[in-house]
Parts: C-alpha cells; sequence; structure tokens
C-alpha cells in the first residue's frame, strides 16, 4: 500500500512540474530540459551549466526516469541531457548511455553550442568526459569532485548554481580580454614618460597585452579614477599571471604621500597627478 501511494506522490508531482514547464515556455520562453532522476553527476549539471551560459539562462528542469514520461516530453522536443539513450543534435538529444559515443552528455552539449576561443572550458569538459567515461579520475578536490559533494545534502540546484558560476566564469574571462584589448590598443605615452603609459580603464587582463614580448618599453600603466580624482600605478609583469616584475617594483618614498602602496611593489595608488609623477620618478621610470 505505501508503495502505491509513494508512487500516485512521484506521479502527482511529475504531472505538476510539466504543467508549470508547458507554462513557462509557453509565456516567458523559457526552455524545458529533461535529465535523469536520483544520483547526479558532474557530466549532466555540467551540460545543464553550458546551455544555461551560452544559449538561454531560463531553463526548467525536469528530472526522471520514468520511461512513459521521457516518451511523452520526447513528442514535446524538450532537451533531453544525459537520459534517454539517443543523441540526435536536430532533436536536441544529448545522451551517450547507448553506446558507441566517446564523450559525456557535457561534451555533447559543448559541441553543439560550437564555442570558439574557449580553449580553457574545452580543457575542463574534456576532464568531464573523461571521468564520466571511467578513462581518468579527478585527483584530490578539484571541479568534478566539488559537484559531487553536493550530492551529499542532494542539492541538484546548487550544483547546477555552482557549475554554472564556473562556467559564466569563462565567458566573463573572455569579454574582460576583448576589453582589454580595446583599451590597450588606446594607450598614449604618459606625458614626458617613455616607460609609461595611461589607459582611459584598468583592466587586470590588460597585462596580456603589455609584456616583454609584445611591448618591451612599457613598464608601467597608469589609469586614472577621474571619480576620485586618484591615479592607479601597476608595473607591467614579464607574462600575463607571472609574478615577475618587468617593470620597477614600487616602492614607498618619504617625500611622497601616496595612497597605498602594495608590499611586494605590484601596485600603487597616487592622489593626484602631481604626486603620480614625482612616485614615479623616485621608483626609477623615465
Amino acid at each position: 500500500m505505501t508503495n502505491y501511494i509513494y508512487r500516485f506522490w512521484g506521479a502527482t508531482l511529475l504531472i505538476g512540474r510539466t504543467l508549470s514547464a508547458l507554462f513557462l515556455r509557453r509565456l516567458f520562453n523559457y526552455e524545458i530540459i529533461v535529465t535523469h532522476s536520483g544520483k547526479f553527476h558532474a557530466d549532466e549539471i555540467s551540460a545543464i551549466a553550458l546551455w544555461k551560459v551560452f544559449k538561454n539562462n531560463r531553463v526548467f528542469i525536469i528530472r526522471t526516469r520514468d520511461e512513459i514520461a521521457l516518451s511523452y516530453f520526447k513528442s514535446l522536443r524538450f532537451i533531453f541531457i544525459d537520459v534517454g539513450r539517443e543523441y540526435s543534435v536536430m532533436e536536441l538529444l544529448f545522451d551517450h548511455h547507448q553506446g558507441g559515443i566517446p564523450k559525456s552528455a557535457a561534451g555533447l552539449v559543448l559541441d553543439y553550442l560550437d564555442l570558439e576561443f574557449y580553449q580553457q572550458l574545452k580543457d575542463l569538459i574534456k576532464k568531464v568526459d573523461d571521468n564520466d567515461l571511467g578513462i581518468s579520475k579527478p585527483k584530490g578536490v578539484d571541479y568534478i569532485t566539488c559537484i559531487s559533494r553536493f550530492n551529499y545534502s542532494e542539492d541538484f540546484s546548487g550544483a547546477v548554481s555552482f557549475a554554472t558560476t564556473i562556467v559564466r566564469s569563462f565567458e566573463l574571462e573572455l569579454l574582460r580580454k576583448r576589453r582589454a584589448k580595446k583599451v590597450a590598443k588606446q594607450s598614449k605615452a604618459w606625458g614626458t614618460f617613455t616607460e609609461v603609459v595611461i589607459v582611459n580603464e584598468y583592466l587586470r587582463e590588460l597585462g596580456f597585452f603589455f609584456d616583454v614580448k609584445q611591448t618591451k618599453h612599457v613598464r608601467a600603466i597608469i589609469s586614472e579614477d577621474k571619480n576620485l580624482g586618484q591615479f592607479h600605478i601597476s608595473p607591467t609583469k614579464v607574462k600575463f599571471g607571472s609574478k615577475r616584475l618587468w617593470g620597477y617594483p614600487l616602492r614607498e618614498c618619504d617625500n611622497v604621500n601616496m595612497v597605498f602602496v602594495h608590499e611586494l611593489g605590484f601596485y600603487a595608488i597616487a592622489k593626484n597627478k602631481s604626486d603620480a609623477v614625482n612616485f614615479l620618478i623616485a621608483n626609477g621610470y623615465s
């Protein structure tokens, strides 16, 4: 008797979610994603995150393994991820369990999205594929194991949110690099300095375009905070991400009152242009 009650309750919930999904799709352009119930894994979680970031953030998720429900959902042209035993790009069916497919659901969705300029993201999804297919397992605590730990609290939504944040960071990084490239092209020599350029906006990613190989003559980047009237000073580095400076380390000066000077010489803030000039001269810039 108890078993029948559970089955009836489960069917009722599934019907309710289906009706909600159809309502959201019709009125608010939601896309409906179907994936399997039970323990979740990094591949379907990552696939959903990829879809949310690069396709449509408005998704409604239904989790089930019920064959009758899956057949009905397929007729409604819902998106299938890691369930259904069928792979079809045309029908948006992304499962790999039928065999003969050397990728997980995450890899299949990544291929469908056809993302360019996202090599690090592709490398991450390759690790997800290899883990899901048993080719290699993660070592220590990493992206895959972090997703798996959400199973302890049965927090599927939390796992999706975590993965979406990680995936979105790759998109934001690329956007910031493109912005930094544009800012770098607009840079100009600052006053009489030959080793210092000024930019209209400081972005950490400027380091991609000011390094020894590309702009050997530039040793410091200045950006003006026009709201506060301050000048931000950053020595260039040998390579983006490196701790090795190409510019001269910034040190405190007795005759210049700075707002801030990083203890390792990586960064400084001057309260006005005059202080910025004197500070650079005192630190050996010409």
